[in-house]
């Protein structure tokens, strides 16, 4: 049996833990309110933004449209957004899963995935299905270290030349 001078030990100890949890806690609450609330800030941008192009794409004459024209999907570019590290194991699987899924369903196609954070990266890099080549960046959740306006719209900008390249003028524009 543990003596006194051990257990007064063993209390301040569990006390001292209590304390460190606490404060860790505080921090990670502090840091989750100002997600939600850079979040909530967003929330009213991103409503009128989505209006904007619902009646843009309303009045827009498909057949002039390239990102509008129907094809075969030979060839599939799924974007795939993961983080670099921290605590979104959840997050990072379900999105994995869910892009195999996707995978799946274009069975017949060439499917390459642009992981956009490592855990994505890692993962598709090891099915032979990460999207490499010109146009590409060398590694691409590189982005997460600047993330700005910038950096993402050049990224799009890539994708989006790369397709309306293929419609326009049948080069293969997802070489792997």
């Amino acid at each position: 049996m543990a003596n006194l001078k051990e257990i007064r030990s063993r209390i301040v100890s569990v006390n001292s833990t209590k304390q460190i949890t606490s404060a860790m806690k505080m921090v990670s609450a502090a840091k989750l309110h100002r997600a939600q609330a850079a979040i909530a800030r967003m929330r009213p941008y991103a409503e009128k933004m989505q209006d904007i192009l619902r009646n843009l794409s309303d009045s827009l004459d498909v057949s002039d449209n390239v990102y509008g024209a129907e094809r075969d999907a030979e060839r599939v570019l799924i974007m795939a957004i993961n983080s670099n590290r921290g605590l979104c194991g959840g997050f990072n699987n379900n999105v994995n899963r869910k892009v195999r899924e996707l995978i799946a369903q274009h069975d017949g196609a060439k499917v390459q995935v642009l992981g956009i954070g490592k855990k994505a990266y890692d993962a598709f890099n090891k099915t032979g299905h990460l999207a490499t080549g010109a146009g590409y960046p060398e590694i691409p959740y590189e982005i997460f270290n600047d993330l700005n306006f910038v950096a993402a719209s050049e990224m799009a900008q890539s994708v989006m030349d790369k397709f309306a390249l293929e419609i326009v003028s049948g080069a293969e524009a997802l070489k792997g």
